[in-house]
C-alpha cells in the first residue's frame, strides 16, 4: 500500500488554537466505542450513526456514506498534529470501507490525500479536544452580541492585531451608543459616562486609550499583540461593569419584589 495508515489532509479550525489550517490526519482506523461520558461528542456521533436506516433509496446517487441508507457506513478516526500550534487532536468522522480502502492505496502526494478525500468522502463528526466556542454574555445589547465572539475568535486565532484593536474601538462605540450616549465628541460621550457614575476615573482613561489605539489601527494600521491583549480584556471588564452587573441588580430587585 502507498498510505498504509490511510494519511489525508483536512481543512479545519484547530480546536487547540483556534486558526485555520491543513490538518494531516494519520493513524485512521474503524472505531467501535464503548459508551463513555468521557468522550460526549464520540459518543454523540456514535449513537447518530446507529440510528435505523430508511428504506434503501435506489435514486440516491451520492457517495455511500452520503446516504441516509448507506450499507457501507463506517465511522473511523484519526490522530494528527496542528502545523501552527503542534497540539495533538483526533477527529472522528462517517466514511465508508471501499473509501478507506481506496485512500490507502492512494500515493500520498496525489490530490485525493491532499483535497479531494476531505471534501467527498468523508462527514466529520467530531473532534477531542472540542473546538472552543465563543459566545457573549446574554445581557449585552444584541449589537454586541453579535461583534463580540468574532473578536475573541480573531484574537485566539493570532489575527493582525491591528484588526482586533480596530474592532474593539468599533465595538466599544457601539456600546456608547446604546448607553445613551449618540451627541458629542468621542471624550464628551465617555467622559458623560464618569459622570453617571457608570464609569471609574481609570475605566474612562482605559477607554480613552483603546479609542487612540483604534485610531491608529485603522489610519496606520498600527498595533501590537499586547495592546489587541488588554483592549480585549478590557472590554470584559467594560461589559461587566455596564451591562451585566446592571442586570444582575435589577433581577435581584425583581426577585425580592415577587
Amino acid at each position: 500500500m502507498n498510505n498504509p495508515d490511510g494519511q489525508f489532509q483536512v481543512e479545519i479550525r484547530c480546536p487547540n488554537c483556534a486558526k485555520e489550517v491543513d490538518f494531516m490526519v494519520r493513524q485512521v482506523f474503524d472505531w467501535l466505542p464503548q459508551k463513555s461520558t468521557d468522550y460526549p461528542h464520540f459518543v454523540e456521533a456514535v449513537e447518530a450513526s446507529r440510528r435505523p436506516r430508511r428504506q434503501i433509496n435506489v435514486d440516491d446517487k451520492r457517495s455511500n456514506h452520503l446516504r441516509q441508507d448507506g450499507t457501507d457506513k463506517i465511522t473511523a478516526y484519526g490522530f494528527g498534529t496542528c502545523p501552527k500550534c503542534y497540539q495533538p487532536a483526533i477527529l472522528m468522522f462517517n466514511s465508508s470501507s471501499k473509501n478507506l480502502s481506496f485512500l490507502r492505496n492512494a500515493d500520498l502526494e496525489s490530490a485525493l490525500v491532499k483535497t479531494s478525500f476531505a471534501a467527498q468522502y468523508i462527514t466529520l463528526l467530531g473532534m477531542v479536544p472540542s473546538a472552543k466556542k465563543y459566545t457573549a454574555p446574554s445581557a449585552l445589547p444584541e449589537r454586541i452580541r453579535q461583534l463580540w465572539p468574532a473578536t475573541q475568535a480573531s484574537l485566539d486565532r493570532g489575527d493582525p492585531p491591528s484588526r482586533i484593536v480596530s474592532e474593539c474601538r468599533s465595538i466599544l462605540d457601539v456600546s456608547l451608543k446604546e448607553l445613551g450616549e449618540v451627541e458629542g465628541g468621542r471624550k464628551t460621550r465617555i467622559k458623560n459616562l464618569r459622570d453617571k457614575f457608570i464609569l471609574t476615573d481609570d475605566l474612562m482613561k482605559w477607554a480613552n486609550d483603546l479609542w487612540e489605539d483604534g485610531n491608529d489601527a485603522v489610519h496606520d494600521i498600527e498595533a501590537d499583540g499586547s495592546t489587541a491583549q488588554q483592549h480585549v480584556e478590557f472590554l470584559r471588564l467594560f461589559f461587566r461593569i455596564v451591562f451585566e452587573l446592571p442586570a444582575e441588580i435589577e433581577a435581584k430587585q425583581h426577585m425580592a419584589i415577587t
